[in-house]
């Protein structure tokens, strides 16, 4: 009696609701795949991922004694597709050059000429160091695109389809840099950015390569920013920044600042506070700098085009442009009312220097506030 006592217990704690769950569902995903196609073997593959894609998948799922998939291993073989885990997409994929080729199918873009020299660096780089050491170092994101696009086959569920949309990089080179960032930080909602669209703040093809509207247009937008510089050396270079652009006398920046070059050669650096764009402020280094990658002239004499994406919300953008009227108000204001008395003496000085905002000695010079000093607006 004990010992069927203590079976029992041992029988009710072997029971995984988990467990239970994923091979409900997935026994549901099969059946609707018997039911379509009878069977589940190569020629059934063929027709779910289309002539591309089901070679590597069939040998992954399939063995020598199997003429088709049964329902065990069709679950077992499922499961980790749907996982986080990028490894096993190396498995599956696991010639560099075939990954590559799988990323651009799966994610809806044909490669343009434009992509030869950058799809190059990268599959040098998977070679020499491994397909998920280099997704797991450089682009953690890489494979989501794949995983999407096979679950949504297998589940006939609907697939979300991306904007790798931009003036000057390929949809290839947008896919990649999507696929490097941090969703939290840069797609406005954690863990997905299928939900979020970035919104473009400057775009050198449509405001021309100016300092001025480059300040205009991306200075005081306080979420995270993407931006695209092509130096006149051909070089490409994408500056995520994970805090507001400013003139500073200071390097700045945080844990989630990167650099990445995307030609001649694909390089990425991370580095919190090594971030310094100056433009303005002739008391320190001019410029925009960061690591070895990253140098742009005070006056952008070496930027051929600049594109850059704000990674908020419409609230963010909205905010920005109370921020432009304020400044235009206060210039307006400096210009066209007398004030009495000495200026350096007089309240309202004292009032916008508080606020950061630098006025000089004729009334009626405004400049942008030295954005080392804290606003209170």
């Amino acid at each position: 009696m004990g010992n069927n006592t203590s079976e029992h217990k041992h029988n009710k704690k072997s029971i995984d609701p988990r467990r239970q769950f994923i091979e409900t569902q997935f026994g549901c995903y099969y059946n609707e795949l018997i039911r379509k196609y009878n069977k589940l073997d190569e020629e059934s593959f063929i027709k779910i991922f289309g002539e591309d894609l089901y070679r590597p998948l069939w040998n992954y799922y399939s063995s020598p004694s199997e003429g088709s998939i049964s329902l065990n291993t069709f679950v077992s073989k499922s499961e980790p597709l749907f996982e986080t885990d990028h490894k096993i997409w190396e498995q599956i994929f696991s010639d560099p050059k075939e990954f590559i080729k799988v990323c651009l199918l799966t994610g809806g873009v044909e490669e343009k000429n434009d992509d030869k020299d950058f799809k190059e660096s990268i599959i040098c780089n998977m070679e020499k160091d491994g397909i998920s050491k280099f997704i797991q170092n450089e682009c953690p994101r890489l494979c989501d695109g794949i995983r999407e696009h096979i679950t949504s086959l297998l589940t006939d569920k609907t697939k979300i389809i991306q904007d790798y949309s931009s003036s000057i990089l390929t949809p290839f080179q947008m896919l990649f840099i999507k696929a490097a960032l941090n969703p939290v930080i840069y797609f406005n909602k954690e863990g997905n950015h299928n939900s979020n669209k970035w919104v473009k703040l400057y775009d050198s093809s449509i405001h021309g390569v100016s300092l001025n509207r480059f300040e205009n247009n991306v200075y005081d937008y306080k979420k995270p920013t993407v931006s695209i510089f092509k130096l006149t050396n051909n070089q490409l270079l994408v500056i995520a920044l994970d805090v507001e652009w400013k003139n500073s006398t200071n390097t700045y920046g945080g844990s989630n600042t990167s650099v990445i070059q995307l030609k001649p050669t694909f390089g990425r650096e991370d580095k919190i506070g090594s971030f310094r764009c100056n433009l303005k402020l002739k008391s320190a280094p001019m410029g925009i700098y960061f690591g070895k990658f990253l140098k742009i002239e005070k006056d952008f004499s070496n930027v051929h085009d600049i594109e850059v994406w704000g990674c908020g919300s419409e609230d963010d953008l909205t905010a920005q442009m109370k921020q432009k009227i304020w400044y235009k108000k206060e210039a307006e204001k400096r210009s066209k009312v007398p004030l009495p008395g000495a200026w350096d003496e007089n309240p309202d000085k004292a009032i916008l220097e508080m606020g950061g905002v630098k006025l000089n000695n004729e009334r009626r010079d405004f400049e942008r506030p030295d954005d080392t000093m804290p606003r209170r607006f």
